[in-house]
């Protein structure tokens, strides 16, 4: 996966099932490239991200299910 790259859980849904159902897809931080689970809340835009590395502070923002925008940190 490259920095960014988003890839959907619903084509895979063994995997879905494996980790939790309340996750829908994977996400590389578009800053260090980790790639973390997130929320349909999230992938919607209607909850921040916060990178899951321990050494980014990434934090951001999907925007119609594509679009990345990057907010301050708090």
């Amino acid at each position: 996966m490259a920095p960014g790259d988003i890839i959907l859980l619903d084509d895979f849904g063994y995997l879905r099932e494996s980790f939790a159902p309340n996750f829908i897809a994977v996400l590389a931080c578009p800053v260090c490239g980790t790639p973390s689970l997130i929320t349909s809340a999230q992938y919607s835009g209607a909850a921040p991200v916060v990178c899951g590395s321990k050494l980014c502070s990434g934090l951001f923002r999907i925007i119609d299910e594509a679009q990345i925008v990057y907010l301050p940190p708090c």
